[in-house]
């Protein structure tokens, strides 16, 4: 008696529903399994020849010139291809393996070559602008950038009296704790940087064009499918959403500003922020500044006005955050850590008491009605080119508050720079005058006084804040001028 075989050794062929063992048959029937698709191919192309033979008219008309050669016809199609810009050379294998590998690593290839059809909102000019490397080596973004919020080194004036030790808002002073915030610190690499861009942009970063940033980390990245981006990494905050949200909605009715391709999301212990990377831009002449800044807040204003209330937007940053409830004329800095109510001297208190009788004429307006706009309007986050708007940058500053407060603030600092020193008193009343005539209304007395009172606090808050550099921010006499504008 023959032994049982392993079943597992006893294969079977399921025939007409019914098992039967492998024997002679079984090398027929596979080998028709296998022809079957072929023949039925075959049988197709045989009808379409026999179908082609009842056709009444040629497929093309008699050429009457030779025909070209096949190399010249490639050379023709080829040159084609590279003349039209929708249409892209395909990437070899290997360049579709490294755009998956790639992450941000200096050490690998630029983007490879990429293959698709770009939409008219695509055929804009891609600009690469190179970073710029300052003698200490980090790298420096130039204005108009992302977040332009970079400030340098500030300028000192040696042998002025200063109020030092700074009591920093811990108790402990400066020679125990540096007053001065540095930028957001990195507790991600350069991989969760690309593994973010590759989850919330769908492509992992090819290289890394720039780095800046003040209380934000900002980095130009240039994606594997070659499209380039800005990556805003910040402290989360209620603000951002609301703030990102005014920037998509004032994109989409055509203010020149970059497009947010997300909202504030999770990075690490920080959130990200990404949006499109926009040509450089320059300084307006300085004869036609005032219209030019002033016209486009006017812009900004009338474009927001439909948007509605958006109370995630106050209280505003530090130096427009007059109406603050800590205990001092001064609110906490948004750049430093220091409490700028403990620093009481000679030096500054005159400032002081500027502080606290700008905060006092303020108070007209606490509870007025509020527009959308720009609390950091100066030529570092707007930019024009050509004596045209260009993009307005730094949308983490978009506040919602009165509107004499938003003209008065801009038309004290639209020329300040990264000293906080300002316009000065001529510059600002032209641009108060370009304002009215841009919005298309005229300010009363009363409301053109509120505007001198609140550049006049965001002067203050800086003279304040920058005398902990031994920098003078606001002189006496201009100070006093602004006070009698203001109607203190």
């Amino acid at each position: 008696m023959e032994p049982p075989r392993d079943p597992a050794d006893q294969r079977v062929l399921r025939v007409s529903g019914t098992l039967e063992r492998p024997g002679r048959l079984s090398g027929v029937l596979f080998g028709i399994d296998r022809a079957v698709l072929f023949l039925a191919d075959a049988l197709s192309r045989v009808v379409a020849c026999i179908g082609l033979l009842f056709m009444r008219s040629d497929l093309q008309n008699q050429r009457t010139t030779p025909p070209e050669s096949l190399w010249r016809a490639r050379g023709a199609g080829l040159r084609w291809v590279w003349r039209h810009s929708l249409i892209q050379v395909p990437p070899p294998l290997h360049a579709q393996n490294r755009c998956r590998r790639s992450r941000l690593d200096p050490g690998r290839a630029s983007a490879p070559v990429r293959v698709r059809l770009q939409s008219s909102a695509d055929r804009r000019p891609r600009l690469r602008l190179p970073a710029h490397r300052c003698r200490s080596g980090r790298l420096r973004l130039r204005a108009g950038r992302g977040d332009v919020g970079y400030r340098g080194d500030r300028h000192r004036q040696p042998g002025r009296p200063s109020c030092m030790p700074h009591r920093t808002r811990t108790g402990r002073t400066t020679s125990e704790q540096p007053h001065e915030r540095k930028a957001v610190s990195a507790d991600f690499d350069d991989r969760a940087v690309s593994d973010w861009c590759l989850e919330h942009l769908g492509c992992p970063v090819a290289e890394h064009t720039f780095t800046a940033g003040n209380l934000s980390v900002v980095y130009g990245l240039r994606l594997a499918d070659g499209r380039e981006v800005v990556l805003k990494i910040r402290d989360d905050d209620a603000r951002l959403v609301a703030c990102t949200w005014v920037q998509r909605r004032m994109w989409q009715v055509g203010f020149p500003c970059p497009e947010p391709l997300t909202g504030p999301l999770p990075l690490g212990r920080k959130v990200a922020g990404a949006e499109t990377l926009l040509p450089e831009g320059e300084a307006p002449e300085p004869a036609d500044s005032p219209r030019l800044f002033a016209g486009l807040l006017a812009d900004f204003v009338t474009c927001a006005e439909g948007f509605g209330p958006q109370p995630l937007l106050r209280p505003a940053p530090a130096w427009v955050h007059w109406y603050h409830q800590e205990d001092g004329v001064w609110p906490v800095p948004d750049d430093r850590d220091v409490d700028l109510n403990a620093e009481r001297c000679s030096a500054t208190a005159w400032v002081d008491e500027l502080g606290a009788a700008v905060r006092e004429r303020l108070e007209e307006v606490r509870d007025a009605a509020c527009v959308i706009g720009h609390g950091d309007w100066d030529g570092r986050n707007v930019k024009f080119r050509d004596g045209r708007p260009l993009a307005v940058h730094d949308w983490d500053s978009v506040v919602h508050e009165p509107e004499v407060v938003i003209v008065g603030q801009a038309a004290a600092m639209f020329e300040g720079g990264p000293t906080g020193a300002g316009a000065s008193v001529e510059r600002t009343e032209a641009f108060l005058e370009e304002y009215q005539i841009a919005r298309g209304r005229a300010l009363s007395d009363n409301e053109l006084q509120l505007c001198w009172a609140a550049g006049l606090w965001v002067r203050a808050f800086n003279a304040k804040k920058f005398h902990l550099d031994d920098f003078d921010a606001l002189g006496r006499d201009e100070a006093e001028t602004r006070v009698r504008q203001a109607g203190i």
